[in-house]
Parts: structure tokens; sequence; C-alpha cells
């Protein structure tokens, strides 16, 4: 039931990204439709066009689960920003599912913004 359920996710999304994909190089637009959909669309299909995909091991569920979490974030979260000297604070706070949000999306992305800038950041 699940691989089935998985198959027919995959066929649905890869549509999308293949009519995508299509408009590369025209005037249309290149996303389609709402933006955590065309992700999820173009992250399968990326993993379609790889042969090594180990399908058992991909979480789409996850992925869409990253996504809701960084639009409620960028959406509908408050963020006061406290600055002295070389340091920087942001507080975000909002509602209990934006609250939930803001504390997995900044221990998720913390380290890797630590990497990429060498700053030192703290969740």
């Amino acid at each position: 039931m699940i691989r089935s359920t998985l198959c027919a996710l995959v066929a649905l999304i890869a549509l999308p990204a293949a009519a995508q994909h299509a408009h590369q190089g025209s005037d249309g637009p290149l996303e389609t439709g709402q933006s955590a959909f065309a992700a999820i669309s173009e992250i399968v299909q990326i993993l379609s066009d790889d042969p090594g995909t180990d399908w058992t091991k991909v979480n789409i569920q996850a992925l869409r689960d990253h996504l809701v979490d960084m639009d409620l974030v960028t959406t509908q979260a408050t963020v006061n920003t406290q600055t002295e000297g070389r340091i920087v604070e942001f507080r975000v706070t909002g509602e209990r599912i934006v609250a939930d949000a803001v504390a997995r999306m900044a221990t998720a992305h913390s380290p890797m913004l630590e990497l990429a800038t060498g700053w030192t950041v703290t969740a």
C-alpha cells in the first residue's frame, strides 16, 4: 500500500515538474503553482533523474513538513532584532504552531548558517 501510494504521489508530482522544466527558455513561468508544491516537484524530478536514487530512503512527507515550517516562519512569525556591536539577536515569535516551526527551523538551520558563514550561531 505504501509503495503504491508513493508511486502515485511521485507520478502526480513528476507531471508538474515536467511542465515546469518545459517552460525553461520560454517567457512562461518557471514555478508551477504554489512554491512548496513546486519545490517538491523539482526534488522529485531530480531524484527521478538519478538512477541511483534509493526510493526506500526518500521521505517526501519530511520535505513537505520542512517546507510548511519554512512558510510559517517566513509569513507568520514576528521578528525583533537587537544589535550590540557585532552581535545580532533575532527574537522570532508567533502563535503556538509558528513557535514550534521556529524552534524546528532554528535547530535545523543554525549549524548550516554557522558552517556557511564562519559565524557563531546560537539557537
